[in-house]
């Protein structure tokens, strides 16, 4: 998407690490479609070493072929150059809201027993079914690319308000099927959650995921660190060692559950821990069901709306405010010079002049709501009254009389653009009503008209009541026909009055 604005709309930062800040952003589209995302924005110093470039949209390459609801889903990058001294590189990807499980298990230090066992069991094996998933990914002749996540640590654990968990940043992810995979020295992670292995330089496979997602488990059941020393060599000696204590200081019953499986999960030998994800959380499902010590997602559910509920309020309200504010600035933008501005105005401002309740003494009125639909239901009016139609000034009304400002504007537009046209039919309509005229005079049977202009005959001189106006041959102005209902009794409906070429009828619907 080179060289094109960006579909998406940041709102606020939820987080910023040594690589890129993470958004909440929004994509729209047509019809009132709108979804939050979130953002991953690589910091732009980066961007100028391509190795970090290429490493970003193979994560989103990688990613986004992985389908599965407990892996955070890549829906789309973008990079943005139109910038000659900079670029802009963004993943998108599906928002979650919940929090992450550092963050639920730091909301957890400040209050004991808020983040029981089983809802930690239960994170934990969604986590190994997302990384099940990344581990059995293929390509597209369906030869296994052997992905090996590097970074499964609590803070790429997203726990959603639907208690689902989900692994995100693929970031270091590492392909062990391309040739010159093996690692050369450099070490990408979180060392606190490495494998033994990879720290001693060897070959790393789905396994040291497994490793990583132990160190998760003990550390989330226990509420304190497995390896971290108080600095990065401790932190290295400890995981070389892989020493792992007994649960039974935390709870009894968690350590009966799991520590030999924890032992095994956390093996310094690559070949006697669990083989794959899929096994780890087999057989810690089996442990866990048969210690109670299982929750539901439902369950999980729970206790993420309490331990994140003060950030989660937080982030719901600014995010509001945000969108909010961005939708009246596009919305006065898109009419600030339009066309029909000033119409616009001059009709908002008319309205809010007139009252807003109709006059007390006028006969005319609005009875009750039909059902309370808004639907007015008009009460009988005499038949010498003037109609009196109440005014509102709700921003229903107000739109509605600059929608009709709108189209009077675009009728005196095409009319004036169609005049020539309406002239030259109306010169034929007259040619063809004097044609008739004469017609109609030779025609014995027809009646002997007055001449235009004529004055009215005795007989209908006699029918017009003193002081009333004569009959007209121009059509009733708007203001004067009342309808049908405000003729005199025993006399119909007022007759229509003809002009020279047209008949001219009364239009019931012109107050």
């Amino acid at each position: 998407m080179a060289g094109q604005a960006s579909r998406y709309e940041l709102l606020m930062k939820l987080a910023s690490g040594g690589m890129a800040t993470v958004y909440v952003g929004r994509v729209r589209g047509p019809l009132g479609f709108s979804r939050l995302v979130a953002i991953k924005r690589a910091h732009p110093h980066l961007l100028e070493d391509q190795t970090f470039a290429r490493m970003l949209v193979d994560e989103a390459k990688l990613a986004s072929r992985i389908h599965h609801p407990n892996v955070v889903a890549v829906l789309d990058i973008e990079r943005d150059s139109r910038a000659s001294e900079s670029t802009d590189l963004r993943l998108v990807m599906e928002y979650v809201e919940g929090a992450s499980l550092s963050e639920l298990l730091q909301a957890a230090e400040s209050k004991p027993g808020s983040l029981p066992a089983g809802v930690v069991v239960r994170i934990v094996l969604d986590a190994c079914a997302g990384l099940q998933v990344a581990h059995e990914l293929t390509d597209e002749q369906g030869k296994v690319l052997g992905i090996v996540h590097r970074d499964v640590s609590p803070h790429n654990i997203l726990v959603g308000v639907d208690g689902l968990a989900r692994l995100s940043d693929f970031g270091i992810a590492k392909e062990t099927s391309k040739p010159g995979s093996t690692t050369t020295g450099s070490l990408k992670g979180k060392l606190a959650y490495m494998a033994p292995e990879y720290i001693g330089g060897g070959d790393i496979d789905a396994r040291a995921d497994v490793f990583a997602l132990g160190v998760v488990l003990w550390e989330a059941i226990a509420q304190k660190k497995l390896f971290r020393g108080s600095n990065d060599l401790e932190t290295l000696q400890r995981v070389a060692t892989a020493i792992v204590p007994s649960l039974v200081e935390v709870s009894p019953a968690a350590a009966k559950a799991f520590d030999e499986l924890l032992q095994v999960a956390l093996a310094r030998d690559p070949k006697e821990r669990f083989s794959s994800a899929r096994a780890f959380g087999n057989a810690l499902e089996a442990e866990a069901g048969s210690a109670g010590l299982l929750a539901s997602h439902a369950e999980v559910a729970t206790v993420v709306r309490e331990l994140a509920k003060d950030t989660l309020e937080s982030r719901r309200e600014q995010i509001k405010e945000v969108v909010r504010k961005l939708d009246a600035a596009r919305t006065g933008a898109s009419t600030a010079d339009g066309p029909l501005r000033g119409s616009v105005d001059r009709a908002v401002a008319l309205i809010e002049a007139e009252p807003t309740t109709p006059d007390a003494g006028a006969p005319g009125g609005v009875d009750a709501t039909l059902g309370g639909s808004g639907i007015s239901r008009p009460t009988e009016v005499p038949a010498d009254s003037e109609i009196v139609v109440p005014r509102r000034s709700s921003g229903a009304l107000k739109w509605f009389a600059a929608a009709g400002l709108g189209g009077a504007a675009l009728a005196v537009g095409l009319l004036t653009f169609s005049g020539g046209a309406g002239r030259e039919k109306s010169a034929a309509t007259a040619g063809d009503a004097a044609t008739s005229a004469a017609v109609a005079e030779r025609s014995p049977s027809a009646a002997p008209s007055a001449p235009v202009g004529a004055a009215p005959s005795a007989s209908a001189s006699a029918s017009v009541k003193p002081g009333a106006s004569s009959p007209s041959m121009t059509a009733p102005s708007s203001s004067s026909w009342r309808g049908p209902s405000s003729r005199p009794a025993g006399q119909g409906p007022r007759p229509p009055t003809a002009g020279p070429a047209e008949t001219v009828a009364p239009n019931p619907y012109h107050l």
